[in-house]
């Protein structure tokens, strides 16, 4: 008999993973300050909005022109 035990991840390791991935391959870039910033474009979360128990309390997004 096979037993397979599925485990699934908070979703808040998704921020957790995202930060850790701009870390190791973002790009570099220069701001107005002089300390410079790590990017990477068009990364997503995505929630399950079904389950109520976890939805993200704040999301912050800041756009330059």
């Amino acid at each position: 008999m096979l037993c397979v035990t599925y485990f699934r991840r908070h979703e808040e390791y998704q921020y957790l993973d995202a930060i850790q991935t701009i870390m190791d391959r973002g790009v570099e870039k220069s701001d107005r300050t002089g300390t410079g910033i790590k990017s990477i474009f068009g990364m997503q979360f995505r929630y399950n909005l079904r389950e109520g128990e976890n939805l993200p309390c704040c999301m912050i997004v800041l756009i330059h022109h």
